[in-house]
């Protein structure tokens, strides 16, 4: 961030990071993990409200439902937070949902499960 302030961009820089993958909660037959579909993001910089963890697994590492409009664990009406989520939160942080090239990779997020107040 401190090279982002120098560069005069940190106002307008959102660094996101993330695995592509998370590890299974158990050991498989060569005692090893295997690939998981769960795993953690992190973001920081301009728009992201910090200090809070949204989102939770079970007991047995799989996700939790989250309602979309309080980004709370919501088991009843919440929706499991797929990539897609995330790629249009981000979209619209960075105000291209409607750019062409958005246009021309749709992200399959229904109107209604769009995640409000991930960022700031």
């Amino acid at each position: 961030m401190k090279r982002a302030e120098e560069l005069k961009i940190r106002d307008k820089l959102v660094v996101v990071i993330q695995s592509e993958m998370g590890r299974t909660p158990h050991y498989n037959k060569g005692k090893g993990k295997d690939h998981w579909s769960i795993g953690s993001i992190m973001f920081m910089g301009a728009g992201i409200r910090g200090n809070r963890v949204i989102g939770a697994t079970d007991e047995r590492q799989f996700l939790l439902p989250v309602n979309n409009k309080t980004l709370t664990i919501d088991e009843e009406e919440g929706i499991r937070t797929r990539p897609e989520h995330i790629h249009r939160a981000l979209r619209e942080l960075a105000g291209i949902e409607d750019h062409a090239l958005s246009r021309k990779f749709p992200l399959k997020v229904p109107e209604g499960e769009r995640l409000q107040g991930l960022f700031a």
